[in-house]
């Protein structure tokens, strides 16, 4: 196990062109120069102090309630002391830097469970099978404190906050130091000794550059697809598509759907196979079955069922279409349900139905976007209907996102209905 440490200036200026394009906005910079900062009303939710890294911090809050939940009740989560929490978090970005060095033929299952540790020494890590090296974007002393940031001291009440300086980002990129961990274990060593590095001013870009550092600067632009594109938007600051499938599945894929999809009539294709795996083959062929039921009413034209078995890499010769078009249609009516699908390929033990009714959390790091300005999961509670509802207005954007996995179905929020902004 072998630790090693350098300057890297050509490394840092290749990330830096990626992940900023050619030239970085000060302002923007100035935005996304904050650390990983926990909420003190919601101990286990990070704070987003300004537009843009919502990007980074949502999915490393992601993994990060997904290993804590995995430990804890939902309701516990107000209980859990800071070391802990600490703890969890060293993990949840240990973890998003081993999914950066998997194969690029493997993405994460949905379903793959992860070990966390339960105290600074716990030898179990996210993923013991990924090996280095890491390559880790360190600041070894902090550097000089803008006024201007958010966590910085505030200003007095008649003086304007000073104008972000092209000083900041240089003084930031001439003072980043490499450092490469050959074994997870050191990493994570490395990760939890120095978070307070990650939670201080520049953590989430530390932890950024890290990502597109371990995984390669030239790999991730392969994976993109677009040479001339930036992972941070060059006009309005925040992350780009590429940039979230990054730290969500390991992949810098700019797409967010599989295979074929039609939208308002135009076929389009996605270049990426996966982004990330179905729990089980029932999953996949709901997701299959989806993309021809464009209206969601849970079956599909007869003629389609050539197209979505080839999806399935199931049989498609012509004697057995017409035989199971028999089976699946003996009313002749020229459409398959989707229930009478599943039940006829797949076996009772294969399939996995969600309960009717399931609690559902939100988190939205803006302080300015929760009600009273304090940081809290909003808990709501989900139905799955029998036919299509109608989105109303205030939950139009959730409904419609969450549709994509369950579709006709509606929430009712306990304790207050959230905001996407």
């Amino acid at each position: 196990m072998t630790e090693g440490s350098s300057h890297g200036s050509a490394s840092i200026q290749e990330v830096s062109q990626l992940v900023w394009g050619p030239n970085i906005r000060p302002e923007l910079f100035a935005r996304w120069s904050q650390g990983f900062i926990f909420s003190e009303d919601e101990r286990t939710a990070l704070i987003q102090t300004s537009g843009g890294p919502c990007a980074v911090i949502a999915p490393v809050q992601a993994f990060l309630l997904k290993n804590l939940i995995s430990k804890h009740q939902l309701s516990q989560l107000r209980e859990v002391d800071s070391t802990t929490v600490d703890q969890f978090l060293a993990a949840a970005l240990t973890e998003m830097l081993c999914q950066c060095k998997q194969p690029p033929n493997l993405v994460m299952h949905t379903g793959e469970k992860s070990s966390s540790p339960t105290h600074a020494g716990d030898s179990n890590t996210p993923s013991q099978r990924d090996q280095g090296p890491f390559e880790i974007a360190c600041l070894d002393d902090p550097l000089p404190m803008n006024n201007y940031c958010s966590d910085s001291s505030p200003q007095e009440p008649d003086q304007p906050p000073p104008t972000p300086s092209a000083k900041d980002y240089s003084l930031f990129h001439s003072n980043v130091r490499l450092r490469q961990f050959e074994s997870v274990h050191s990493l994570q060593n490395h990760l939890e000794t120095h978070l307070d590095k990650y939670k201080a001013r520049y953590g989430v870009l530390l932890f950024l550059y890290s990502i597109v550092l371990t995984k390669g600067v030239k790999t991730v632009s392969e994976e993109m697809g677009d040479l001339g594109e930036s992972l941070i938007d060059v006009t309005q600051g925040h992350g780009g598509q590429g940039l979230i499938n990054l730290l969500i599945t390991g992949r810098a894929s700019s797409y967010v759907w599989d295979g074929v999809k039609d939208v308002g009539g135009l076929i389009l294709f996605s270049w990426c196979k996966k982004l990330v795996t179905p729990d089980s083959e029932v999953e996949r062929a709901k997701q299959v079955f989806s993309w021809y039921d464009t209206e969601g009413n849970r079956f599909i034209q007869g003629e389609k069922l050539k197209d979505v078995l080839e999806k399935l890499n199931l049989c498609t010769d012509e004697d057995f279409i017409r035989f199971m078009m028999v089976e699946l249609d003996p009313d002749n009516m020229g459409v398959i349900l989707y229930h009478k699908f599943v039940e006829t390929f797949f076996t009772p033990d294969q399939s996995y139905n969600p309960p009717d009714t399931f609690a559902i959390y939100h988190y939205n790091g803006l302080e300015s976007s929760c009600p009273l300005n304090k940081i809290q999961y909003a808990e709501g509670c989900v139905t799955l209907q029998e036919s299509h509802v109608g989105f109303s207005a205030s939950n139009s954007e959730f409904l419609t996102c969450l549709a994509t996995k369950w579709p006709n179905l509606d929430v009712q929020w306990s304790n207050f209905t959230p905001s996407l902004n």
